[in-house]
């Protein structure tokens, strides 16, 4: 079964997540967005963040951003995407951790629902303040 790529947009400016209806494709794969029926090309007041296609213990979506606790390390990882690597990883404190984890490499970990999604780093970017 397909899942499709699915993507979410945090706006910057407003901080607040943009409504999928609200984000539009041109012909040319050009993004935009719409604000009060007003169209903006997206800019650098825009991110954008893909889903892992993977759920966790609660059947929430893990996506890009996503601050998760594990239960079998202790402290909280944010969710990030490795371009040189091709792979997702997470990364303790929004810095890489020496012992990171990838995923979705790790499938036995995701099956067994260790992971829980807690947050993401623009709504609670304050989970991370006390990270150990």
């Amino acid at each position: 079964m397909n899942k499709g790529i699915k993507f979410r947009a945090w706006n910057l400016l407003a901080k607040k997540w943009l409504n999928p209806s609200e984000i539009l494709v041109d012909g040319s794969g050009e993004l935009y967005y719409t604000v009060n029926s007003k169209l903006f090309r997206f800019q650098r007041d825009i991110i954008i963040e893909q889903s892992t296609n993977l759920l966790d213990k609660n059947g929430v979506e893990i996506y890009e951003g996503d601050i998760v606790k594990l239960s079998f390390k202790p402290g909280l990882f944010v969710v990030n995407w490795e371009q040189s690597q091709m792979r997702y990883s997470l990364w303790n404190k929004l810095k890489a951790d020496p012992n990171c984890l990838y995923f979705p490499n790790n499938w036995a970990f995701v099956t067994e629902n260790n992971y829980e999604v807690i947050g993401n780093i623009h709504e609670n970017p304050k989970l991370l303040e006390t990270n150990s």
